[in-house]
């Protein structure tokens, strides 16, 4: 080629939001192949069903077809910065050794992203939560360690419910909880554990789950809250002690109106 790298570096970056593209680019020339791959892989969604995917950025993929890219070439991994693990739990309930199956192969590869910087956990709306209590082990304990790696700044979790807060104690990044209904918070578990403080805590749920965490959030050293209520005029009687366990707050939605 007779553009210097950088230039052609610099030309490719500007292609991330256009996989597509990237990917042509990649099978025209072993040296535009080897440039790509930090850009096509830099921001991925795995799910094991293109149905409920939809309108997602980044590079979407199977993770049976991710499993393959990686066996072929483990340094794949190194280029993912931003990672969305979708399970389909409740949509397939009549699949559930599928599933275990497909979540046992993302626990395989999720010790495998070492500089990763953001990861997402998400089912697929309120009436299809992931239930922690049925995820097997070993997708568990890979995603805990996955929350404490060494570049990891942001963590979300949406439509989760029976999540154990103690997850989360020593997460220092920021924090994103919507819809995670009948959060378990153990006292004794945080109370005995050092944490750190937490950069930003974003939360959009219900009265009866922000009941269970308000005094999970209370221990924490917030620097920043953001909080979006469905019923904001129920919440009074915890909000002043969330709002004094952070330095700068914001509420969402209609919340303002009901104070």
């Amino acid at each position: 080629m007779s553009l210097p790298t950088d230039v052609v570096d610099y030309i490719l970056s500007l292609l991330q939001s256009d996989i597509a593209t990237l990917q042509t680019c990649a099978q025209s020339h072993p040296t535009l192949s080897e440039l790509s791959e930090c850009y096509i892989y830099a921001n991925i969604t795995l799910h094991d069903d293109d149905k409920y995917i939809v309108n997602q950025e980044g590079h979407r993929l199977r993770i049976r077809k991710f499993a393959q890219i990686i066996t072929k070439n483990p340094n794949i991994t190194n280029h993912v910065r931003s990672l969305k693990v979708y399970v389909a739990q409740n949509v397939y309930p009549e699949l559930p050794k599928a599933m275990a199956s497909y979540l046992n192969i993302v626990a395989s590869t999720l010790p495998t992203f070492s500089r990763l910087k953001k990861i997402t956990l998400s089912g697929f709306g309120r009436s299809s939560c992931i239930s922690w209590r049925t995820l097997p082990e070993t997708f568990c304990q890979a995603f805990q360690r996955l929350l404490h790696v060494q570049h990891m700044r942001d963590v979300s979790i949406f439509y989760a419910s029976f999540l154990p807060l103690s997850l989360l104690n020593n997460c220092k990044t920021r924090l994103t909880l919507h819809f995670c209904i009948d959060g378990q918070y153990d006292k004794g578990s945080i109370e005995d554990q050092p944490y750190q403080p937490l950069e930003h805590l974003s939360i959009q749920c219900c009265y009866e789950t922000m009941k269970k965490i308000t005094s999970w959030v209370q221990l924490r050293s917030l620097r920043s809250l953001r909080l979006t209520l469905d019923e904001p005029s129920e919440f009074k009687d915890f909000l002043p002690q969330l709002l004094a366990a952070c330095w700068i707050w914001t509420l969402g939605g209609n919340l303002c109106s009901h104070l």
